[in-house]
């Protein structure tokens, strides 16, 4: 047995040519983890006796100092790990086995030519591996090269697929360059390393090679590889250089997908059916689509595509989400398309959802709505230019403000709804089978005031407006109309004048739907006794700079909407209820302070506020809606870690917060509060989410903090 180990080890050394005085022992401090020992399997003594009859194209084991050689046969497991080596040439090889070279702490240089596949762990802690040249290298598996701290830069010039971790924790790697299309396993390069550059067209994905997790190459025309049929959520976010998607066999487009590629012109759907929130939000660049098969379009999915001009359904589709547990979520799937002018769905439209095509001011016809039961609220909303739109007697429901601000819009209908508020309509004329059956509504001014006031007992100028009497005092010129039907609770139905700087009386104490909508002279306003504020009631006064809110505990929908030039808002009393989209898209606010308790921030009440820095809350918070902070890029300091009574934090509440640092989060908080992807798109190195308790809660998602860095504390050791 001596003698035929003797002879081996003189085979290694006259394979490789070096002097059997050279062969003296060497000492190496190999990393931990890879000196443990491995489990007992019975082999062992076979795999011994094995190395005994080496086959000549298999390198099995080396002990002894390599400066600098060339290998052309299959390595074996294990077969340099931790020697001396500090420069090899790798050539026409099939297998490079597991380990390898792990723990060749002298190892610098390694050139590969023709190498089929580099085993897991085959480089893994060559902490001196500075320089890697591969040529023509088809697989590379999982942490082949983890922890090579010294790499800064690698080349693969023919398409390649990379393992799990495959270069992880090289911490000076930051460029990375595939000339042909390439895959990579999840977090082949790791996605903490800060100003990581990827050149070429390079894809991560799923085990099972239908998934494509994130798009990390730098082409701008993109034809996704055909064994994809998912694209998962953020796959391509905030690539702005990508101009044409084709995609392939893809059937589902995850959330935030293409969110904010602003150069995106083009996108082929050949086989997708579903498409998911905020997939291609603020593609400002989009022109047309096209969609061949049936197909779901989620919350948001196109949201302010403003270059958008035309849709096509060739099969009917479903514009928004079904069944949603809160009916306020799931619409907004167009809105804010500015220049979209036409929707072509021959086939019809199985869902129109909340907000589909709001603030559409281009739309002029959508054809056709055949097979739609319902049309949700807001759905037409400010689509200015829409002049026609035929409903199909399958309606039997159209929800508040559908129609509201559409100006030019003439209704047919097949049969009036059935299930639909008495103003379904805003006011515009609606015919049946070419009969006018509802009058156009006069429109609140000062001309048709002046032509229609009479004097009430107490001198006040009263006005029959759409069946409601409404007041306009005359001390006050006739600016404000005042619904006084409520004895003790008085309300402001419009106003009519054209102050800058107005303080609302003291004998009101809400502010009707509306009733400043669009004022473009008002700049502050002193809310007095208000307690209520009713939806859209200061919606795109971009002139308004100052709101006193002093008794105000309810905010309605999109109250303040576009008010781009509020600085500062201040709540004193306790009990404050927003709603959705309060403060939405208020550009110019930066800070907000809540004196008081909180019962909810709605959805999305100050999304898109992108000047809003700071957030304060004195007394608690019980819920924070889906999106409430979105995008509020400037948005760095938020504690509600004084809310002991927070129920909920709503889906991608803080989303793409990315100058958010710290956030506290009380021990009282609920086991099913917390919802998904609530930090989506935030600054994973310097966000620090600080929870006063020992762990998770039961009931929270996996991926609550989408990533971040979370902390658990006990109370005593803030």
């Amino acid at each position: 047995m001596k003698d035929q180990l003797k002879n081996f080890t003189i085979k290694i050394i006259n394979h490789f040519n070096i002097e059997q005085s050279q062969t003296e022992k060497h000492e190496f401090n190999i990393p931990e983890y890879l000196t443990k020992p491995k489990p007992d399997t019975g082999q062992d003594k076979q795999d011994a006796s094995s190395r005994l009859n080496i086959d000549v194209n298999v390198i099995n084991e080396h002990k002894g100092s390599l400066e600098e050689r060339t290998i052309n046969e299959n390595i074996a497991n294990d077969a340099f790990k931790g020697s001396f080596v500090k420069s090899i040439k790798i050539f026409d090889v099939e297998t490079i086995g597991e380990r390898a070279f792990a723990g060749c702490l002298s190892l610098e240089k390694v050139v590969f030519n023709n190498v089929s596949c580099i085993g897991t762990s085959a480089f893994e802690g060559c902490t001196s591996l500075k320089v890697v040249e591969f040529n023509n290298v088809s697989n590379i598996g999982k942490s082949a090269f983890q922890g090579c701290k010294e790499l800064t830069q690698i080349r693969f010039p023919n398409s390649v697929k990379l393992g799990k971790k495959s270069f992880y924790d090289c911490e000076k790697l930051l460029d990375v360059e595939f000339v042909e299309k390439s895959m990579l396993l999840e977090d082949a390069l790791d996605p903490h390393t800060r100003g990581i550059r990827i050149h070429g067209e390079v894809y991560e994905m799923s085990e099972d090679e239908k998934v494509l997790l994130k798009y990390k190459g730098s082409e701008n025309k993109i034809e996704i590889p055909s064994n994809f049929e998912i694209i998962a959520n953020e796959a391509f976010e905030d690539l702005l250089d990508i101009e044409r998607v084709d995609f392939s066999n893809v059937k589902i487009i995850g959330n935030s997908a293409f969110d904010s590629c602003r150069s995106l012109k083009v996108v082929v759907f050949n086989e997708v059916t579903e498409i998911g929130v905020s997939a291609f939000e603020d593609c400002k660049s989009l022109e047309e689509l096209v969609f061949k098969n049936e197909v779901e379009l989620k919350e948001a999915a196109f949201y302010e595509c403003r270059s958008l001009t035309s849709v096509k359904f060739m099969q009917p589709p479903s514009i928004g989400e079904r069944d949603k547990e809160n009916d306020d979520e799931g619409g907004a799937v167009f809105e804010r398309c500015y220049r979209l002018e036409k929707v072509d769905a021959s086939k019809g439209i199985s869902f129109l959802g909340i907000s589909a095509f709001d603030k559409c001011t281009n739309l002029r016809s959508i054809e056709k709505l055949d097979g739609l039961i319902t049309i949700n609220k807001s759905a037409f909303r400010k689509c200015q230019n829409l002049e026609h739109i035929i409903i199909p007697d399958t309606v039997i429901s159209i929800r508040d403000s559908a129609f509201s601000s559409c100006n030019k819009l003439t209704i047919n209908c097949m049969a009036l709804p059935e299930d639909s508020p008495d103003n379904w309509n805003d006011g515009r004329p609606v015919y049946i089978n070419g009969e006018r059956i509802i009058q156009e509504k006069r429109k609140i001014t000062q001309e048709s005031i002046d032509n229609f006031f009479e004097k009430n007992h107490d001198g006040d100028f009263i006005y029959k407006f759409n069946d409601n009497w409404v007041i306009a005092n005359n001390d006050m010129h006739k600016e404000f109309l005042i619904d006084r039907s409520d004895e003790t609770n008085h309300t402001l139905v419009a106003y009519i004048g054209s102050r800058t700087d107005i303080k609302i009386p003291d004998n009101i104490t809400e502010i009707n739907e509306g009733a400043f909508k669009d004022c473009r002279t008002v700049v502050r306003v002193d809310f007095a006794k208000v307690k209520r504020i009713g939806p859209y009631a200061f919606d795109n006064c971009t002139q308004l700079e100052e709101v006193i809110l002093r008794e105000v505990t309810h905010v309605g929908a999109s109250a303040f909407e576009d008010c781009n030039g509020i600085s500062k808002v201040t709540f004193n009393k306790n009990g404050i209820t927003l709603n959705d989209s309060a403060f939405f898209s208020c550009v110019g606010l930066t800070e907000v302070t809540f004196k008081g308790n909180v019962n909810k921030i709605g959805y999305a009440a100050f999304s898109r506020c992108s000047a809003l820095e700071t957030v304060v809350f004195n007394g608690t918070c019980a819920e924070i809606g889906s999106k409430a902070f979105e995008k509020c890029k400037e948005l760095n300091l938020i504690n509600i870690s004084a809310s002991t009574s927070l129920k909920k934090i709503g889906d991608a509440a803080f989303r793409k917060c990315i100058k958010l640092r710290r956030i506290e989060i009380h021990n009282s908080i609920g086991n099913n509060c917390m919802k998904d992807d609530i930090f989506s798109g935030c600054d994973k190195y310097d966000l620090h989410i600080i929870c006063y308790m020992r762990e998770k809660k039961a009931g929270w998602p996996d991926n609550w903090h989408s990533g971040m860095h979370v902390k658990y504390l006990q109370l005593n050791e803030r």
